[in-house]
């Protein structure tokens, strides 16, 4: 086992590798300038626009470019001032050094940049998978165990219309009924019906409290949640439903266990396959944020990080989420692997 996830480890620097080449690649030969609205900004001269892209490197060929953005330029000299002669070393000490860059939009380091992001994304998109996983294991196992019931058919027919529906719709809907109709109604007098704000992490004039942080929390993620919900109970339901049929569990019915005991200690271990790799798959992306989601609510999170960073564009930062993104990736389909032969005594990986 330790012999495998070394091989897989090691598999991760190519994979790496050849990602951050060609996202680089790619911000490169857009065609966009980096530094174009810096230079536009107080009537800055052709000079003063040429310093800047020097200083940052975008006159350096491109080959040398990824080259200092990967180990550094602190020991490369550049012409910043376009006289012929040599003015002055570089200050980045490059991503194998723990330098990601400086934000071009924010003036800041890029891990200070993802760093004030990332845990609000971390908090709102684990917070949603966990409601996720828990909504989704019950409902599955509930309309697995009542298979062709009036229950199986309505939880069968609510998930494939919410599933259908896509998530700026979903996000509209709510802020239309949770919070314009509820205020209306709570304006009306209906005092006891609370309304949901719809807006940031905490309220202007708030005291920012956990309680105030829990209800700007509700409607993202019930969002988030929604479609996923749909999606992993329809997994989780057919994945026991094939599993209940296998000799294995009619034996432990015969032994007389009861049905709790035998869905969820015999059943439930081999059925959860599908939703480690479902998990697998969409771990990483809460790293990426909710673009969508983050946008509607003004969250600020990893989602409206990026796209803030692409207009105008700001390649340190764009990098750095791709790069953190592809790691991410990589490590969650490790973590399924071992998750498999725990859960499965059949699957085994060499020593």
């Amino acid at each position: 086992m330790t012999t495998f996830i070394l091989r897989r480890l090691a598999a991760t620097v190519p994979v790496l590798a050849i990602i951050a080449v060609v996202v680089f690649a790619a911000l490169r030969l857009a065609g966009a300038d980096p530094v174009a609205f810096l230079a536009e900004e107080g009537g800055a001269t052709q000079a003063d626009r040429f310093l800047l892209r020097a200083r940052a490197g975008l006159n350096d060929p491109l080959p040398m470019q990824f080259v200092h953005w990967l180990i550094g330029d602190d020991w490369y000299a550049r012409d910043v001032t376009g006289d012929g002669v040599v003015d002055e070393y570089g200050k980045r000490q490059g991503i194998l050094r723990g330098d990601l860059g400086v934000s071009l939009n924010y003036g800041r380091p890029v891990e200070d940049v993802i760093g004030q992001a990332l845990p609000n994304t971390l908090l709102l998109g684990l917070t949603s998978l966990a409601v996720t996983v828990i909504a989704s294991l019950g409902i599955g196992v509930f309309a697995a165990t009542r298979r062709f019931t009036l229950a199986d058919g309505v939880i069968t027919g609510a998930a494939f219309i919410t599933y259908s529906m896509p998530v700026f719709f979903i996000a509209l809907m709510s802020v239309q009924i949770f919070a314009v109709q509820f205020k209306a109604w709570h304006d009306a007098g209906a005092s006891w019906l609370p309304y949901l704000p719809v807006q940031g992490m905490y309220d202007v004039r708030g005291d920012r409290s956990p309680a105030d942080l829990a209800r700007h929390m509700i409607l993202p993620v019930l969002c988030l949640s929604a479609i996923h919900v749909a999606g992993y109970s329809r997994y989780i339901r057919a994945a026991l439903l094939e599993v209940l049929g296998a000799d294995y569990v009619r034996t432990a019915r015969a032994k007389g266990l009861s049905e709790r005991r035998v869905i969820w200690l015999h059943a439930f271990k081999n059925a959860a396959l599908p939703l480690v790799t479902l998990l697998a798959l969409d771990l990483p992306f809460v790293l990426a944020g909710a673009v969508v989601t983050e946008t509607i609510f003004a969250w600020p999170g990893m989602g409206r990080l990026y796209i803030n960073s692409l207009e105008p564009l700001d390649p340190p930062v764009v990098l750095a989420f791709v790069l953190l993104i592809a790691l991410a990736v990589v490590l969650a389909q490790l973590a399924a692997d071992l998750a498999y032969a725990w859960l499965d005594p059949r699957i085994r990986y060499g020593t």
